[in-house]
């Protein structure tokens, strides 16, 4: 069974990071929980309220699958399992990726109104 227990985080492009990240900040009071690098762009993680946001450095133009939002989901911890029961709706999964070593892991699909959606799962600690 496929189910998403609800909006982990939402992912936008930032022309501008340092104006974006002050008014997540700043403006709504969020707080900063990390900066790293994904697939060499520059990405602070911003938490606001219950909600993630990751705000990727554009500044010399829009990061690769991005925007894009991740939903957590409750899957067992087979990949492909969690894979094929997302395509057996007839959604394809266009990508997947590994979290670090695992054995979490996320798929990725796009909804019918052409939103690219990252389903993630992580078992619990």
């Amino acid at each position: 069974m496929v189910q998403a227990e609800g909006i982990q985080s939402v992912n936008w492009n930032a022309p501008d990071p340092a104006a974006a990240e002050r008014f997540y900040v700043e403006v709504l009071g969020g707080k900063v929980t990390n900066r790293h690098q994904v697939r060499g762009v520059d990405v602070v993680r911003v938490r606001v309220g219950s909600t993630g946001l990751g705000l990727f450095d554009a500044s010399h133009g829009p990061a690769s699958g991005v925007p894009h939002h991740t939903f957590r989901m409750t899957w067992q911890p087979d990949q492909s399992q969690a894979t094929a029961a997302i395509e057996a709706t007839g959604v394809p999964v266009v990508n997947s990726r590994p979290h670090g070593d695992g054995p979490g892991y996320s798929l990725y699909v796009t909804d019918p109104i052409g939103n690219y959606l990252e389903l993630s799962f992580d078992p619990p600690a």
